[in-house]
Protein backbone atom coordinates (compact mmCIF):
# COMPACT_ATOMS: atom_id res chain seq x y z
CA UNK A 1 0.00 0.00 0.00
CA UNK A 2 1.33 3.40 -0.93
CA UNK A 3 0.43 6.30 1.30
CA UNK A 4 -0.17 9.91 0.35
CA UNK A 5 1.31 12.68 2.47
CA UNK A 6 0.53 16.35 2.98
CA UNK A 7 1.31 19.01 5.56
CA UNK A 8 -1.41 21.03 7.28
CA UNK A 9 0.36 24.36 7.80
CA UNK A 10 -2.28 25.57 10.27
CA UNK A 11 -1.76 22.73 12.75
CA UNK A 12 1.74 21.62 11.66
CA UNK A 13 0.49 18.07 11.23
CA UNK A 14 1.29 15.44 8.65
CA UNK A 15 -1.87 14.23 6.94
CA UNK A 16 -1.55 10.59 5.91
CA UNK A 17 -4.04 9.22 3.38
CA UNK A 18 -4.35 6.22 1.12
CA UNK A 19 -6.07 5.45 -2.14
CA UNK A 20 -6.80 1.84 -3.03
CA UNK A 21 -5.24 0.81 -6.35
CA UNK A 22 -7.56 1.64 -9.24
CA UNK A 23 -9.70 3.95 -7.10
CA UNK A 24 -10.10 7.70 -7.24
CA UNK A 25 -11.26 7.79 -3.63
CA UNK A 26 -8.81 9.07 -1.02
CA UNK A 27 -9.25 7.85 2.54
CA UNK A 28 -7.77 9.64 5.54
CA UNK A 29 -5.57 7.39 7.66
CA UNK A 30 -4.25 9.64 10.41
CA UNK A 31 -2.75 12.97 11.37
CA UNK A 32 0.64 13.09 13.06
CA UNK A 33 1.83 16.18 14.87
CA UNK A 34 5.20 17.67 13.97
CA UNK A 35 6.33 17.16 17.57
CA UNK A 36 5.32 13.49 17.45
CA UNK A 37 7.46 12.65 14.41
CA UNK A 38 9.80 15.45 13.37
CA UNK A 39 11.75 13.29 10.90
CA UNK A 40 8.63 12.37 8.93
CA UNK A 41 7.41 15.98 9.11
CA UNK A 42 10.62 17.28 7.56
CA UNK A 43 10.68 14.52 4.93
CA UNK A 44 7.10 15.34 3.88
CA UNK A 45 8.01 19.05 3.88
CA UNK A 46 10.86 18.29 1.46
CA UNK A 47 8.50 16.23 -0.71
CA UNK A 48 6.08 19.16 -0.76
CA UNK A 49 8.85 21.57 -1.79
CA UNK A 50 9.86 19.26 -4.64
CA UNK A 51 6.25 19.12 -5.85
CA UNK A 52 6.08 22.93 -6.02
CA UNK A 53 9.04 23.30 -8.36
CA UNK A 54 8.20 24.82 -11.72
CA UNK A 55 9.70 21.78 -13.42
CA UNK A 56 9.36 18.77 -11.15
CA UNK A 57 12.34 16.44 -11.14
CA UNK A 58 10.40 13.16 -11.03
CA UNK A 59 13.49 11.13 -10.13
CA UNK A 60 14.03 13.20 -6.99
CA UNK A 61 10.31 13.34 -6.23
CA UNK A 62 9.93 9.55 -6.42
CA UNK A 63 13.06 9.05 -4.30
CA UNK A 64 11.77 11.44 -1.63
CA UNK A 65 8.34 9.78 -1.71
CA UNK A 66 10.02 6.39 -1.19
CA UNK A 67 11.86 7.83 1.83
CA UNK A 68 8.57 9.15 3.25
CA UNK A 69 6.95 5.74 2.70
CA UNK A 70 9.80 3.98 4.54
CA UNK A 71 9.77 6.42 7.44
CA UNK A 72 6.00 6.05 7.80
CA UNK A 73 6.16 2.24 7.64
CA UNK A 74 8.82 2.32 10.34
CA UNK A 75 6.49 4.53 12.39
CA UNK A 76 3.66 2.01 11.94
CA UNK A 77 5.89 -0.93 12.93
CA UNK A 78 7.18 0.82 16.03
CA UNK A 79 3.67 1.80 17.18
CA UNK A 80 2.22 -1.65 16.74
Amino acid sequence: MNYLFAIDPQTEEIIVSQSPKGSFKIEAVERIGKNNHAVLFHAVSALTLLSREQEINMTLFKAMDAICQKIYLSHLNSNG
